[in-house]
């Protein structure tokens, strides 16, 4: 793992939403001062190892789209956890409705 991709994994700890939030790749990039960190901390976010002290699944791709999700259903499994959370991404699809 570089030293980038472990930054954002730490910073990304700290940043993550709350139960019933979400935020994007790139709203967490500006805040560590450099929104060209977006697919950096999505890389970090995806080899989360421990999903229950950093809760990837809250954060979204551009758009409010569910963007990758490396845990067993993918996007739909993400969406679907996201909403028994009470977050309403923008973006959800046919099947949730």
């Amino acid at each position: 793992m570089s030293w980038k991709t472990y930054a954002c994994t730490a910073a990304s700890r700290d940043r993550t939403p709350h139960r019933g939030q979400t935020r994007s790749y790139s709203e967490i990039a500006a805040e560590l001062g450099d929104e060209g960190l977006s697919r950096a901390i999505g890389q970090a976010l995806g080899h989360n190892r421990f999903a229950p002290g950093v809760p990837c699944r809250r954060v979204l791709a551009a758009g409010g789209k569910p963007g990758e999700f490396s845990a067993h259903g993918g996007a739909t499994a993400k969406l679907g956890m996201l909403m028994i959370e009470g977050a309403r991404p923008p973006v959800i699809p046919k099947l949730f409705f």
